[in-house]
């Protein structure tokens, strides 16, 4: 996933990459809080944000101004129809924790 030749201070891999949990509450909280109500097909059938998946940590990748961000992959339940959204992206530390055998999936 990343190349041999990146800097320590840059990136730092995890192979084999690490279970972990993604607090999607924690990262979209904001944005998760409007109020207004888009009716009840979407409300019935629109994506639902759990607080809490199960995911893999590929590693962490270093952003300019200093933070280290987390390269992640997991699934996203749709109701919808089209099945789980698989999904890879950057999140901050605070959204990521270690996820042991023994953890229960909170769905």
């Amino acid at each position: 996933m990343f190349e041999t030749t990146v800097h320590r201070a840059l990136a730092r891999p995890h192979d084999p990459p690490l279970d972990v949990w993604v607090e999607l509450g924690k990262f979209y909280k904001p944005w998760l809080k409007q109020a207004d109500s888009p009716g009840v097909l979407v409300e019935e059938k629109g994506l639902s944000f759990p607080l809490r998946l199960p995911g893999v940590l590929h590693g962490w990748l270093r952003s300019r101004r200093g933070p280290w961000l987390a390269l992640v992959s997991y699934s996203l339940p749709t109701n919808s129809g089209v099945g789980p959204l698989r999904l890879q992206h950057l999140l901050p530390r605070q959204a990521v924790s270690r996820r042991w055998p023994n953890d229960e999936v909170p769905y």
